[in-house]
């Protein structure tokens, strides 16, 4: 989905990778990574080829699709088992947002996707807040149902991430209106129970 544009038989090209040690195959995960130093070497050669921004392109579009596939399955009893799909990918889930920020492809960002920040709330909270106020600061860029689940994706962040409970309330609060204001009253109803969820846990009296 990344490497491969019709040129190359990517699969050759790994396997020959592995033969030499340039690429670790670690068979306990079932998964390919490149030491440190190689990957920042390849990150060069792919830079100096002018090839960079396309490949981040469908680097990020492949984990925005799993996002995509993946969300429904965060919000029922499939809950662990998309999780375990997911925690692998931090790192990979880290660049999409990353690409996603940088480049302003704020549609890109569409709400299905945010299954992917779903996950980051509780894995990477710093780097999820962070990115999700750098989304909100583009408002305007951004519909209301996107503006309406980063609002409650912050207050999640907030909440799960830092304990932050009355700052989670006031923000599931706002996401709430939000999407009460647009018809949206599926949306306004999962919010208003987080905000619900977010004043309990921090003041249950």
């Amino acid at each position: 989905a990344v490497a491969a544009d019709g040129s190359i038989d990517v699969v050759d090209c790994v396997l020959r990778l592995v033969d030499r040690s340039l690429v670790m195959f670690e068979p306990e995960e079932d998964r390919y990574r490149l030491l440190e130093t190689l990957r920042q070497y390849g990150a060069d050669r792919l830079a100096e080829a002018g090839e960079t921004e396309e490949v981040r392109a469908r680097h990020a579009r492949y984990f925005l699709a799993l996002g995509e596939r993946i969300a429904p399955e965060l919000t029922d009893a499939r809950f662990f088992a998309a999780r375990a799909v997911l925690a692998p990918e931090l790192d990979n889930l880290r660049a999409t947002a990353d690409w996603c920020v940088e480049s302003g492809q704020w549609t890109e960002l569409g709400s299905a996707a945010l299954g992917l920040w779903y996950f980051l709330s509780e894995s990477a909270p710093v780097d999820c807040a962070a990115w999700l106020r750098n989304v909100l600061g583009h408002e305007a860029a951004l519909d209301d149902q996107m503006v309406v689940d980063c609002l409650g994706e912050l207050a999640y962040c907030e909440a799960a991430g830092f304990g932050n409970y009355t700052e989670a309330a006031g923000l599931s609060e706002l996401s709430h209106a939000r999407a009460h204001a647009a018809g949206a009253q599926a949306s306004a109803a999962a919010w208003l129970a987080q905000s619900l969820g977010a004043a309990f846990t921090g003041e249950p009296a």
